[in-house]
C-alpha cells in the first residue's frame, strides 16, 4: 500500500521491536515527552507488553507512552450509531430464507446458512475489491452450489445473490440502521478515521483485509502510517534470518529472481560458514504415542534446564491433547490458549441428552446419562439407587420411547418413593418444555435454563469451568436474540444449539503456568525460551484457510477473496518470526496415521532441503531409526530424547475379582480378535455400549433392516399366503415407519431410502425362492442364554440375540444372520468359521441339531445366503470348548496380549489406549 504519507519498511524479526522504538523516539519524540497521540498496532496483545519495556529501555527519560494496541480493540473502542445485531441473529434469518425456499432439507442447513452467512461477511470487507463484480459473483456461486448440490442450481445461485446484495447494501449504507458484524467493523473504522489525530505505526500485522487496507490508504492522506514487517536481506539481520526468510519465500513461489537471490545467498552462506541450525530440529514419529512420549521428554528436559518460558503449538489438536494429558499425569500443567470445542464437554453432553428426553423418543442410555450425571442434583436422593431402578424398569435398552412410559413402569412395579418423584420431576418438566410446536430461539432457551434450574443442573454447570461458560453463552444468546421473531420447532432449535456447541470453544483460564498451549497465530511476535510444534504434517502444515465457506479456491481467486494463499503467507510469517527467537524449536509430525504414510509439511520439507544444499546435512531426525539415540540442541543440556522407554506393558493379567462373568459374541469376537482389545473394551469398558446412537454408518443401516424384516416377518410369516404385490407393499411401509425414526444427514439418508428400495425388491424374491424350497420362516430377535462351567466353581454366562431361525415340514431348523457387509467378507467368514465365530456361537446357543446356518447377505443387486458347509454342530461345539479353555487360562493368570493383526488394528477404537506398535 503507498498512498500520502503511508509507508513500508521491512526490518529484521530479532530488531524489529528495537527499530519501532527507535523511530518513535526520534520521530515522533523529539525533545518532548508525550508520545499519546501515536498509536502502536500489535498483532495480538501477548506482543504488547514486550515491546512497551522496549519502548521503555530505548527512552533515555521519562514521557508518556503511546497507545499500544491491536487493530481488532481499536476498531471495536470506535462507537457506531446504528444497531449491530449479532451473527446468530443473521444466520437464523438465512436459514428461514433457505427454508422457505425449499432450498434443502436435514441437518446441516444451519452449517449452511452458517457458511452462506460467514461469506456474505468476507464481501462486506473486501467490498472495495468487489464493486464491480455482481453479475460475476452471482455466476461462480452457480458453480460453487453446483459442486455442493450435485447438479446446477441457477434458482438457488440467484436467490443467495440477492441475499448477498441486500446484506451488503445494509452494510455500507444501512437504511434501516442495522447491521452484522463486518458491516459494524466499515462503519468503525470509518469513525475511527476521524477520532484519530496522530501518527499510527503498524507493527508485525498479519495481511489485511480490503476494508482495512482502504481505513489506513484515507487515514495516510492526513497523518502518517508506517507499516513494519519482518524479513531478511536488511540491515541488522542475522544469516540465519536471511536464510529462513528465502527458503519460506520459496515456499510461496514467488519469481525466478528470489531463487536466484536464495542461490546467491546459500553460497554467500555456505562460503562464509555463519549459519547455525542447531537450536532448530525436525522428527518424524512413528505414531500418535510416539510423538507424545517423544515431546513430553523434551519439555520435561526443557524444565527441568530451567527454561522459564516453553510453548507447545498445536496444529494437531489430538496431538495436543494427547500431550497434554500426559504432561498433567507428571503434575506439569499447562496454560491453554488452543481452546476446547464445547461439543467435547461433558457440560454439553447432559444438555443434549436432557434434549433427547425431551424429544418424548429417546432411549435409555439417554436417561441414564442424565440421571447418573455429576451435574444432575437432587438432593437426598442416591444416585446409586436411582441407577439401578432405572435399569431395572422392564423397558429394552433399544427401544424409543416417552418418559411417560418410564413413570408408569415404576408405579407398576412399585420403585421408591424418590425414583417415582424423580421421574414424574422430568415428565413435568418435559410437558411444560415442549408445549407448543414452535418457539423462538430465544423462547427454547428460556425454556431449557427453567428447566435446568428445576434439575439443579445449573448450579451444578456454575461450579465447572467449562459448564459456566457454556451458560454464559446461552445467555449471551439469549439476549441477542430477543429480536429474532421466527419460530423454530424443537428439532430445528437442536441443530442450532448443536452448531453452537460445534462452533464456540471454551478456556481453561484458571491454570497460569510457563508452559502454553497455544496456536501458531498466537506466537507471532512473542518471546519463548523454548518452543514445540506438533502435528506438522502436510494437511496441518500449512493447512487450510480458516474461512473457505462454500467457495472453493480457484473461485475465491477469481472473486478477489483471501484463500489458501493467505494462509501460507501468516503461516510462512509466524515461523519466521519463531526462527529468529534463536531459542531451541522442536517440530515433530506421525509418518503414518490410519496405517498410511504421512509427510512433513512442505514449508519445513524445504527448508530442510535448503539445509541439505548449503553443508549436507538434513535437519529431520527419523525418530523411527532406532540407530539415532537422540538429538542435540545448541545447549548440551538440552537434548532431544527419540527412543524413549516405553513404561506401558503390551500385555496385562487380569485379577481375577475384575474376570467378566458373561460373554457374547461380540465380546468373544473381540477376544479372539486382539485379546488386548477386549481387555480394553469390556473389562475397562471403555468401548461405546451398544446401546448408545452412534452417527450414520452402516452398522445403523443394519440395524434397520433388522427391525424391518423381523416385523415383516411377524406380520406375514409366509409370502405365499399373501398377493406379492400387497407384500411389497407391506414391507415398504414398514421400512417407511422405520425409517422416519432415524435422524442424519439428508445426503446419507435420501441414499439409504434409494437403496433399500432396491434391497427389499431382491429380499422379497429371495424369499418367495426359499419357501418354495421348503424353507419358512420361524421366528426372529430371539434372546438366548446359556450358563457353562469354565472349572468347577466358575461359571460364564453365554448370551446372544440370533436374528433369524428357519424351520421347513420335517422339523428341521437352520439359523440365519442378516448382513449388510459385501459379499467377499461374508464369502471369507465362512471359509474360516473358527476366526469369524458368530455363526457358530449363535449354533450353541440356539440349542438344536442344526441342519445349517448361514448368513444371508443384503444389498441392492442381490440377496445371497452364504452358509457353513462344514458340520456346523461339531464347529459350534469346538467353538465353546475354546471358549471354555481360554477363560480357565485367564483364571489361571495367563496374561492378555496385544497382538491383533494389521486389519484389526486399523479399525480398533482402543488405538489411543494401545501399546502394541511402541511394545
Amino acid at each position: 500500500m503507498n498512498s500520502g504519507n503511508l509507508s513500508n519498511k521491512i526490518a529484521a524479526p530479532s530488531q524489529l521491536f528495537s527499530a519501532v522504538a527507535k523511530a518513535l523516539v526520534q520521530k515522533e519524540l523529539g525533545g518532548g515527552s508525550d508520545l499519546s497521540s501515536v498509536v502502536v498496532l500489535l498483532p495480538n496483545f501477548f506482543a504488547c507488553g514486550h515491546f512497551t519495556q522496549i519502548l521503555a529501555d530505548s527512552c533515555p527519560r521519562t514521557f508518556m507512552f503511546p497507545v499500544v494496541t491491536t487493530l481488532e480493540r481499536l476498531i471495536l473502542n470506535s462507537s457506531i450509531e446504528v444497531t449491530e445485531k449479532s451473527d446468530s441473529f443473521f444466520i437464523a434469518e438465512i436459514y428461514n430464507v433457505l427454508k422457505e425456499e425449499n432450498f434443502t432439507r436435514g441437518d446441516n442447513l444451519w452449517i449452511l446458512a452458517t457458511d452462506i452467512f460467514h461469506l456474505f461477511k468476507e464481501i462486506t470487507l473486501n467490498s472495495d475489491y468487489l464493486n464491480e463484480k455482481d453479475f460475476d459473483f452471482q455466476q461462480y456461486l452457480a458453480r460453487a452450489a453446483a459442486k455442493i448440490n450435485l447438479r446446477p442450481l441457477q434458482y438457488e445461485a440467484t436467490l443467495i445473490s440477492k441475499m448477498w446484495e441486500a446484506f451488503w447494501h445494509e452494510n455500507l449504507d444501512p437504511l434501516e440502521r442495522v447491521v452484522d458484524a463486518a458491516g459494524a467493523k466499515m462503519l468503525r473504522l470509518r469513525s475511527l478515521a476521524k477520532k484519530l489525530s496522530g501518527p499510527i505505526y503498524a507493527v508485525g500485522l498479519p495481511e489485511l483485509d480490503q476494508g482495512e487496507q482502504t481505513f489506513f490508504q484515507s487515514y495516510s492522506r492526513n497523518f502518517p502510517v508506517y507499516f513494519y514487517e519482518m524479513g531478511g536481506g536488511v540491515d541488522g539481520a542475522t544469516e540465519n534470518e536471511n536464510f529462513f526468510h528465502q527458503a519460506i519465500i520459496s515456499v510461496f513461489d514467488k519469481t525466478s529472481q528470489t531463487t536466484l537471490s536464495l542461490k546467491s545467498s546459500e553460497y554467500s552462506s555456505k562460503k562464509n560458514n555463519f549459519l547455525n541450525f542447531a537450536n532448530v530440529k525436525i522428527a518424524g514419529l512413528k505414531g500418535l504415542e510416539e510423538e507424545a512420549s517423544v515431546v513430553v521428554r523434551q519439555i520435561e528436559r526443557w524444565i527441568n534446564t530451567d527454561l522459564k518460558k516453553i510453548a507447545l503449538v498445536g496444529l494437531d489438536n489430538v496431538s495436543a491433547r494427547r500431550i497434554r494429558a500426559l504432561l498433567e499425569r507428571r503434575h506439569i500443567f499447562l496454560q491453554d490458549e488452543l481452546g476446547w470445542l464445547f461439543s467435547t464437554t461433558s457440560a454439553s453432553t447432559i444438555i443434549l441428552r436432557w434434549l433427547d428426553i425431551c424429544s418424548n423418543s429417546f432411549s435409555k442410555a439417554s436417561l441414564l446419562d442424565v440421571t447418573k450425571s455429576p451435574f444432575f442434583n437432587f438432593p437426598d436422593i442416591s444416585k446409586t439407587v436411582l441407577h439401578a431402578e432405572i435399569c431395572d424398569i422392564p423397558i429394552d435398552y433399544s427401544a424409543k420411547t416417552c418418559i411417560a412410559d418410564y413413570v408408569k413402569e415404576a408405579k407398576k412395579n412399585q420403585l421408591s418413593a424418590n425414583t417415582l418423584l424423580v421421574l414424574s420431576k422430568i415428565e413435568s418438566l418435559v410437558m411444560y418444555f415442549n408445549n407448543g410446536n414452535k418457539r423462538t430461539l430465544t423462547e427454547w432457551l428460556r425454556r431449557l435454563e427453567h428447566c435446568l434450574d428445576a434439575l439443579g443442573i445449573s448450579d451444578r454447570l456454575n461450579t465447572d469451568i467449562a459448564g459456566r461458560q457454556l451458560v454464559d453463552l446461552l445467555n449471551i444468546h439469549k439476549l441477542q436474540l430477543l429480536d429474532s421473531a421466527e419460530n423454530f420447532s424443537l428439532s430445528e432449535w437442536r441443530q442450532w444449539l448443536k452448531n453452537q456447541f460445534e462452533t464456540n470453544q471454551f478456556y481453561d483460564y484458571e491454570v497460569t503456568s510457563p508452559v502454553v498451549l497455544t496456536t501458531l497465530n498466537n506466537t507471532r511476535l512473542r518471546y519463548f525460551d523454548a518452543v514445540v510444534v506438533v502435528g506438522c504434517d502436510t494437511s496441518h502444515l500449512p493447512g487450510q484457510y480458516d474461512d473457505l465457506s462454500i467457495l472453493s479456491n480457484s473461485l475465491r481467486n477469481e472473486l478477489g477473496l483471501p484463500g489458501d494463499l493467505k494462509k501460507v503467507n501468516r503461516v510462512g510469517e509466524n515461523l519466521l518470526w519463531l526462527f529468529s527467537l534463536n531459542v531451541p524449536i522442536f517440530f515433530t509430525w506421525q509418518r503414518e496415521k490410519d496405517g498410511n504414510p504421512n509427510g512433513l509439511g512442505a514449508m519445513l520439507e524445504i527448508i530442510n532441503l535448503q539445509k541439505i544444499i548449503i553443508d549436507g546435512e538434513k535437519m529431520i531426525s527419523d525418530a523411527s531409526e532406532r540407530s539415532v539415540d537422540s538429538v542435540t540442541f545448541l545447549n548440551s543440556t538440552q537434548q532431544l530424547d527419540c527412543n524413549p522407554v516405553v513404561d506401558s506393558r503390551g500385555e496385562v493379567v487380569l485379577p481375577k475379582a475384575v474376570i467378566p462373568k458373561k460373554i457374547s459374541n461380540s465380546s468373544y469376537q473381540s477376544l479372539l480378535d486382539c485379546p488386548f482389545q477386549y481387555f480394553a473394551r469390556y473389562v475397562l469398558g471403555l468401548g461405546e455400549s451398544p446401546k448408545r446412537e452412534r452417527h450414520l454408518d452402516k452398522s445403523k443401516y443394519g440395524e434397520l433392516i433388522h427391525r424391518v424384516l423381523y416385523e415383516f416377518h411377524n406380520q406375514v410369516p409366509v409370502i405365499q399366503n399373501v398377493d406379492p404385490r400387497d407384500a411389497k407393499k407391506i414391507l415398504w411401509n414398514i421400512f417407511l415407519k422405520h425409517f422416519d425414526d432415524v435422524t442424519g444427514s439428508y445426503l446419507v439418508l435420501m441414499s439409504w431410502r434409494v437403496e433399500s428400495e432396491e434391497l427389499l425388491d431382491r429380499y422379497l424374491d429371495w424369499q418367495i425362492e426359499r419357501e418354495n424350497k421348503g424353507w419358512f420362516y420361524h421366528e426372529g430377535e430371539v434372546v438366548y442364554e446359556k450358563t457353562i462351567k469354565v472349572k468347577k466353581d466358575i461359571d460364564l454366562l453365554v448370551r446372544g440375540r440370533i436374528d433369524r431361525i428357519d424351520k421347513n415340514k420335517l422339523g428341521q431348523k437352520v439359523v440365519i444372520d442378516y448382513k449388510t457387509s459385501p459379499f467377499p467378507k461374508l464369502k471369507s467368514y465362512v471359509n474360516e468359521p473358527d476366526k469369524n465365530i458368530q455363526l457358530l456361537f449363535y449354533c450353541f446357543l440356539s440349542s438344536e441339531i442344526l441342519t445349517q446356518a448361514s448368513y444371508v447377505g443384503l444389498n441392492k443387486k442381490n440377496v445371497e445366503d452364504f452358509g457353513l458347509e462344514s458340520e456346523v454342530n461339531e464347529l459350534a461345539k469346538k467353538n465353546i470348548e475354546r471358549l471354555l479353555q481360554t477363560f480357565g487360562d485367564l483364571h489361571d493368570g495367563i496374561p492378555l496380549p496385544a497382538n491383533g493383526s494389521d486389519a484389526i488394528c486399523k479399525f480398533c477404537e482402543m488405538r489411543g489406549v494401545c501399546r502394541k506398535k511402541t511394545y
